[in-house]
């Protein structure tokens, strides 16, 4: 099949791009940059999904378009409103237009549930609804949270030999691997209409998480609880000061007191061995 992947080459869209070219599909990869990946056998677009002139035609000719697009990095001048809402919505129209078989959309777990407060998870709630909503027939991928996310969090507080920890947090996650979650879109392009939540084969607490890190890299654990009130004020200073880091900090505060735990379970990578990887 045709496929258009926008958000190609971000840490999840290469996999994504990988999978697909695996499998013998042809494969437009589209990104605003355009990184260099370790395989070949596609092509490549540079878009910006703000520019909706630019956009026209990208879907033209596509069976499928996968996007993975979302607003990854804080950033001072641009909004997840912005990109993944806004950005999705443009592709979504072209999509609409070239009359493509299906737009899979790459969400976050419980993103139904998602308050104005938290506008990460909130742009992509509004996006699902346009997409519901349109004429496109849809799939949309709703993961828990990628091993990479883990140790985005983790490994800054292993090289300064404490972690932090929200007081009285109990939250419980069943994160996946990337190129295992990449794998199972891939094979089920023609699963049926609707979404789809995802997780890990393993549940684990942030401190059990935490703990494996800190032993994978072979340095003594030591934890700190913080106060919630502590992130909240984080959080609320960096909306007041306009950093562009008040989505990411609601986001995580969000998800640290939330469970993230999908009933739908994919992959066989325990998460240990992924961490134990970092640290040879």
């Amino acid at each position: 099949m045709k496929i258009l992947i926008a958000g190609a080459f971000g840490n999840f869209g290469r996999e994504i791009l990988r999978a697909a070219v695996a499998a013998g599909h042809k494969v437009t990869a589209a990104d605003k940059v355009v990184r260099p990946v370790d395989f070949g056998g596609f092509t490549t677009r540079t878009i910006d999904v703000q520019d909706r002139h630019g956009l026209k035609g990208i879907a033209k000719g596509m069976d499928i378009v996968i996007s993975n697009v979302g607003l990854t990095t804080p950033h001072k001048s641009l909004s997840h409103e912005d990109i993944d809402f806004e950005g999705n919505r443009n592709l979504l129209a072209e999509a609409r237009m070239a009359g493509v078989k299906r737009f899979i959309y790459i969400s976050l777990f419980r993103a139904d549930e998602a308050k104005k407060n938290n506008p990460l998870l909130y742009a992509r709630h509004r996006f699902e609804k346009e997409l519901i909503e349109s004429a496109v027939p849809y799939l949309i991928y709703r993961p828990t949270g990628y091993f990479h996310d883990l140790a985005n969090m983790f490994r800054p507080m292993v090289e300064k030999g404490t972690g932090r920890l929200l007081f009285n947090a109990r939250a419980l996650i069943n994160v996946v691997d990337t190129r295992e979650f990449a794998t199972y879109i891939i094979a089920n392009l023609k699963a049926g209409q609707g979404v789809v939540d995802i997780g890990g084969f393993e549940t684990y607490s942030y401190k059990d998480i935490g703990r494996m890190f800190f032993q994978a890299a072979g340095i003594k654990v030591h934890f700190k609880r913080i106060p919630a009130l502590f992130m909240y004020l984080q959080t609320w200073y960096a909306r007041l000061r306009k950093t562009g880091q008040h989505p990411s900090l609601a986001y995580t505060r969000w998800a640290l007191t939330h469970d993230l735990v999908s009933q739908h379970i994919i992959g066989t990578r325990p998460l240990e061995e992924y961490i134990k990887s970092l640290y040879p």
